[in-house]
């Protein structure tokens, strides 16, 4: 019985011995604590920063960075959907948003346009707006300072595909023409008429101020295209689905006088 038993705890010996040495190999004996292991360092890309130094990627600083408020978490978030859009490469075409960081005048926005169209993408709509507090009618007195986007009261300026007069050429100014023309031949609101105050401001004063237009294009020629104008370009949002098509209107975001 003794010789049993002593033969027996010198095995249990040995299994407790092994066990323990095992354990101490993996750090994970009594009283010690298991190696730090650190966390995988997330990759610092336009559709990395979820969870690291901050939730988005900044284009300017290439850095993760935090929101400082809702705008800017909605539009860096316009961008890491963009170039989730080219990395995944599932998606040819789609139609894309462009929001501008001020009212441009056309001359302005013709060049990004220029940019845009060269490398296949196709306007669908664009939209501004002229001085606040104007109708341009004959009988309409005008006030001294222009002023753009401080209340909204002000008469619109743009081009749509799905209603205006198909431009002769594919340019911002011929589509603003054929958006004229249009309203001038319309009957619903009364016998059709010319409108040269209108023309006069938009072709000789130059008073359209240009928000947005909406294009459909290629994601890499997006991508190209925003990275290419960072200081003109307030935000890119996809419209690939319904929820995209009802999001926030993301720019311009101040009002614009005369002069600035």
């Amino acid at each position: 019985m003794n010789t049993f038993t002593h033969t027996t705890m010198s095995k249990l010996a040995t299994i407790v011995f092994i066990v323990l040495f095992a354990l101490t190999l993996a750090g994970c004996e009594t009283g010690r604590e298991a190696p730090y292991v650190p966390p995988t360092q997330e990759i610092v890309s336009p559709t990395g920063c979820l969870n690291s130094e901050g939730r988005y990627f900044d284009p300017k600083t290439k850095q993760c960075v935090k929101a400082e408020n809702l705008h800017q978490a909605q539009v860096l978030n316009t961008y890491r959907y963009v170039n989730r859009l080219v990395e995944e490469g599932k998606v040819n075409e789609a139609e894309f948003v462009i929001y501008f960081k001020t009212r441009m005048t056309v001359n302005q926005a013709e060049s990004l346009w220029s940019e845009l169209h060269v490398k296949g993408a196709r306007m669908l709509v664009f939209g501004g707006a002229l001085p606040e507090g104007r109708k341009y009618d004959p009988e309409s007195g005008f006030q001294s300072t222009k002023i753009w986007g401080e209340t909204g009261t002000s008469v619109g300026c743009g081009w749509h595909s799905s209603f205006d007069i198909p431009p002769e050429e594919e340019t911002l100014k011929s589509m603003l023409l054929a958006s004229i023309k249009t309203m001038e031949e319309d009957t619903f609101l009364g016998p059709a008429h010319a409108r040269p105050q209108l023309r006069k401001a938009i072709f000789e004063d130059n008073d359209c101020r240009l928000e947005s237009m909406k294009v459909t294009a290629n994601p890499t020629v997006i991508r190209d295209f925003w990275n290419n104008h960072l200081d003109e370009i307030e935000a890119i949002q996809p419209e690939i689905n319904d929820l995209d098509r009802i999001q926030t209107v993301l720019g311009p975001v101040q009002p614009l006088k005369e002069g600035e």
